[in-house]
């Protein structure tokens, strides 16, 4: 799968985003240039267990 995924992540969360999960590690990629928002992807156990669009949206 990280073959599919973007080069690059942010550097950390959006504002706005909720906490990480617990037991999870989540990875946060730009939804566009200059956006308030982002992709988060959460794995555990090197699975992907969630994938949503957080932050404050601007």
């Amino acid at each position: 799968m990280e073959s599919r995924l973007p080069r690059f992540t942010r550097d950390g969360p959006p504002d706005g985003a909720p906490a990480t999960p617990r037991g999870q590690d989540c990875a946060y990629y730009s939804t566009r240039l200059m956006s308030g928002d982002g992709y988060r992807l959460c794995f555990a156990d090197g699975r992907l267990v969630s994938k949503s669009v957080v932050g404050d949206g601007d």
